[in-house]
């Protein structure tokens, strides 16, 4: 009997619950008229879901940061695409599902829903960011309820571009409640990134924080991003040209003051700089509170710049007024041009061979001291030359041309330092060029390191 009867117990309760579930599965559109009318719109929406109405609703705020759309560094601003999940218990809009068909929750018009608003106060645009009637809005049957909105946040935010482009950015979207503490209480605020909250092809969200806090009897939220920018873009087209021109601003001292073109060339390296100048300044805001290393270091090369142009300026004038003095020459073809031809004969070793007399020429009237020095150092090497064609005459052809080149090679970089760079070039480039690595250096590291 015991059997029996236990089977008969397990046979009412399955037969129960199925029939139960099979009238959940037969909820119709009547229990939802029924839900509506007498629960979810029966009470008013300007008012409090509170059966106290002493009391504070109590809110629960989470923020969702999906991605970052753009960083406006002239305008100062942040464009963020950013969900706030807000949840709060209605204590008005509760049901028992049995009565209803099983309904656990239903999606009404968030018009027709209290719901607690939240400012933007960092916005540069409207305030009122979720004004809007069409976020998502869920109630469950036990009076849980759960608000969704959200959309494109723009928010002004205070840039320091001392480092840029290896700067560090903190900027934040900044929520208010509409009402005060004594109507609705902020129970807590959190925050958890998106999909795709830290990929941005310029910055990189290091660290998001949130803090709240309650100032004049209301809540605020603070949700703070640290961004860090990806530089390398920058380094790659602008820097790197950069330092490229002005570093050769220097080799302007190594033309031949006869070519007529070294303030010519310098002149464009000061007009390339300022190019760059202007193209760096529009990606940057006009705040002269902080102001760009980048900047301050392009000024100084174009401070550089006019430095070698007024050298080329003062070599130039003391070249000429050589010509009038009579100590200079008055050919404008360089010193040693003949000399160098020479070298460059395929028959060096018949000109080398034959007499001392024909074997050198100069074609220039230059001082009887530069004359005297250059004679004895080319009739040495001549004779150096002949000397070691004499002893080497038993060895092969191939030793021979080797060291016959050997020696064409030195007697040209010698005389290329005698006739074409002359001391005052020699000075200007020396200190030209260590200035400039000065300045390099110094706002290189200035930027890198963030001193």
């Amino acid at each position: 009997m015991c059997i029996e009867f236990l089977k008969f117990i397990s046979a009412t309760t399955s037969f129960i619950g199925i029939f139960m579930l099979h009238c959940a599965a037969n909820t119709t559109t009547s229990h939802m008229e029924r839900l509506f009318a007498g629960k979810i719109l029966s009470t008013d929406h300007r008012y409090r879901p509170q059966l106290n109405q002493s009391e504070a609703t109590r809110v629960n705020l989470s923020l969702v940061h999906y991605s970052l759309m753009d960083v406006d560094e002239v305008q100062q601003s942040l464009a963020s695409n950013v969900l706030l999940v807000v949840t709060w218990v209605d204590e008005t809009r509760s049901w028992d599902p049995n009565e209803y068909g099983g309904i656990s929750k239903v999606h009404p018009e968030p018009s027709d829903i209290w719901k607690p608003r939240f400012f933007l106060t960092n916005s540069i645009g409207s305030r009122d960011i979720f004004e809007d009637d069409y976020a998502p809005l869920t109630i469950f049957s036990d009076g849980l309820t759960v608000w969704r909105p959200g959309g494109m946040m723009y928010t002004y935010c205070l840039m320091k571009m001392t480092h840029f482009p290896f700067d560090t950015q903190t900027c934040s979207l900044n929520l208010t409640t509409g009402e005060t503490a004594e109507t609705l209480r902020l129970l807590s605020a959190s925050s958890k990134p998106g999909t795709y909250s830290d990929k941005s092809g310029e910055w990189l969200i290091k660290k998001s924080t949130i803090r709240t806090v309650t100032q004049d009897n209301i809540y605020h939220v603070k949700y703070i991003l640290q961004l860090n920018r990806l530089s390398s873009f920058t380094v790659l087209n602008m820097v790197i040209p950069v330092n490229i021109i002005s570093s050769i601003s220097s080799l302007t001292f190594l033309i031949p003051v006869t070519s007529g073109e070294r303030v010519s060339f310098s002149i464009t390296v000061l007009l390339s700089l300022t190019v760059y100048t202007g193209e760096i300044s529009k990606d940057l805001p006009t705040n002269s509170e902080s102001l760009p290393l980048l900047i301050m270091y392009l000024a100084c090369l174009l401070l550089h710049s006019g430095f070698v142009i007024v050298a080329n300026l003062v070599v130039l004038k003391r070249h000429f007024l050589s010509f009038r003095r009579g100590t200079g020459t008055k050919d404008s073809i360089p010193r040693g041009l003949s000399f160098t031809k020479k070298l460059s004969d395929p028959n060096l070793q018949d000109h080398l061979s034959g007499e001392q007399e024909t074997s050198l020429t100069y074609t220039h009237n230059t001082s009887s001291k530069e004359n005297l020095f250059l004679r004895r150092h080319s009739f040495d090497s001549v004779n150096n030359v002949q000397h070691k064609r004499s002893t080497s005459s038993e060895n092969d052809s191939e030793s021979s041309k080797e060291s016959t080149c050997q020696q064409g090679f030195s007697l040209l970089l010698k005389s290329y330092m005698f006739n074409y760079i002359s001391v005052p070039d020699f000075w200007f480039f020396l200190v030209s060029f260590v200035l400039w690595l000065l300045i390099t250096g110094v706002f290189m590291t200035l930027m890198a390191f963030g001193f």
